[in-house]
């Protein structure tokens, strides 16, 4: 007789949300090297930890605030934006990243979604020479297109309705960072995480994040620890 293997969640998934940056697409690091450019200094993990999974406008006040910067936050959000987009292109897939979307699209035709909290425009340049991957995905909801970021369950939810699905509890979330996590909870879906490994042991904690299932990588992920529902 197979083996039953004990299920982390007791409704069944009808779709998948996943986040991008951090989690299918390596930017953070992108994102560290332009900032720390722009202010000539290193950005700590006290400070990073508050800017992981924020939209770019969220972010930048933090960083302005925190770091005792003269400059108006949309400002220096529009000069971190045009040096990004000019290394955006450059960066690279996740360890099992494009497999494990092929394999939920593909093989098991499970509904997908991208919910970023980038806005459309970073977007469209990170995934601008990677669009056979992108075109997988059923939706992609960015964060300029709605009013409330992560930790609000808002990307969450439309992200929900644009795949046709009624129940939170049917849709599992991938995400890396705690802000990401916990706006799944608020959401009421499950979520797995796969964080940052220099990510500090209680950057959960301080953000409320509970995740449903902790992985070091992707590639970790067994599809059997969900029930799916039926596709037709």
């Amino acid at each position: 007789m197979a083996e039953t293997k004990e299920k982390v969640w007791p409704h069944p998934i009808e779709a998948i949300i996943f986040d991008n940056d951090g989690l299918l697409l390596d930017t953070e690091g992108i994102y560290v090297l332009v900032l720390e450019q722009m202010m000539g200094r290193k950005l700590e993990w006290d400070l990073r930890r508050k800017l992981i999974g924020r939209t770019g406008p969220d972010a930048c006040s933090i960083l302005v605030k925190e770091m005792g910067i003269d400059e108006d936050p949309i400002h220096f959000l529009n000069r971190r934006d045009e040096n990004l987009k000019k290394i955006f292109p450059t960066a690279k897939f996740f360890d099992y990243a494009v497999e494990i979307v092929k394999e939920a699209k593909i093989n098991r035709k499970i509904p997908i979604a991208v919910a970023t909290s980038s806005n459309r425009a970073n977007y469209e340049v990170k995934i601008s020479n990677k669009h056979d991957f992108y075109d997988l995905f059923d939706s992609v909801i960015c964060g300029d297109e709605v009013e409330n970021g992560k930790p609000n369950p808002e990307l969450f939810l439309k992200s929900m309705e644009k795949l046709g699905v009624k129940n939170p509890q049917n849709v599992l979330v991938f995400e890396d960072a705690p802000t990401g996590v916990k706006g799944a909870n608020n959401a009421g879906m499950p979520v797995v995480q796969v964080p940052d490994p220099e990510l500090p042991a209680d950057a959960n904690q301080e953000a409320g994040a509970q995740p449903t299932l902790v992985l070091k990588s992707l590639r970790e992920f067994d599809f059997d620890k969900f029930d799916w529902a039926p596709r037709a």
